[in-house]
């Protein structure tokens, strides 16, 4: 930080914001901090009485302050792109539904195995496809288990065009983190949101409480 002289330093959270905001305040530049979720982390925690100015996602993350912005999370151009609901669903065949399921980049196991489990009981009068990010480690199982319950499913490792899935989905199950969240706010799909239990403090549970309550 010395070599560069940045005129300003911003930290987004996470163990790695720490070291370089303290060096930001030691040397008197201005620190600009951000916090996704509704629940401050730890970093951020620690770094709110050094920082100028203090970015959040969701309401009352820290005490009310002048220095408290409430700012949302960033969200590509193109996912505030996307036709609303409304639109998309004009010329939607009756008793269809599409559904997406992310895991996270990582994929989520639970949601691999639940997920199947549960759309098999499905009325027969509803058509069901179903799009579904697993996770690579868990690819091959996943798609044996929609085989297995006869779903028509499309399962990928990683699914790269984020984008178009939203726009081909009606409902989306996932996780709640930050990004996530901000998206389907963004573009306005409906969600069945199943925490991720073992996020620190909780948070993912307190993401998801807003967008329900909001």
């Amino acid at each position: 930080m010395i070599k560069i002289r940045p005129v300003v330093v911003l930290g987004m959270g996470g163990f790695a914001s720490g070291p370089g905001g303290i060096a930001a305040w030691l040397m008197r530049i201005p620190l600009l901090i951000h916090e996704q979720n509704a629940i401050a982390g730890l970093t951020n925690r620690l770094l709110a009485p050094f920082a100028s100015s203090i970015m959040t996602a969701f309401p009352k993350v820290f005490k009310k302050s002048s220095k408290v912005i409430m700012t949302g999370n960033p969200t590509r151009e193109d996912i505030h792109n996307i036709s609303k609901p409304e639109q998309r669903y004009v010329n939607r065949k009756p008793k269809l539904l599409k559904i997406l399921v992310l895991g996270g980049s990582q994929g989520a196991e639970k949601l691999n195995k639940i997920v199947p489990e549960t759309l098999c009981n499905f009325n027969d009068n509803c058509i069901v496809k179903v799009k579904h990010q697993c996770g690579e480690k868990h690819f091959s199982n996943t798609q044996k288990t929609y085989r297995n319950y006869n779903i028509p499913a499309e399962v990928f490792p990683f699914i790269e065009d984020i984008v178009s899935a939203y726009m081909w989905a009606d409902i989306v199950i996932c996780r709640a983190g930050a990004s996530t969240i901000s998206e389907l706010a963004a573009c306005g799909i409906a969600s069945v949101l199943i925490p991720f239990p073992f996020a620190v403090d909780n948070h993912q549970v307190k993401n998801a409480e807003y967008l329900v309550h909001n």
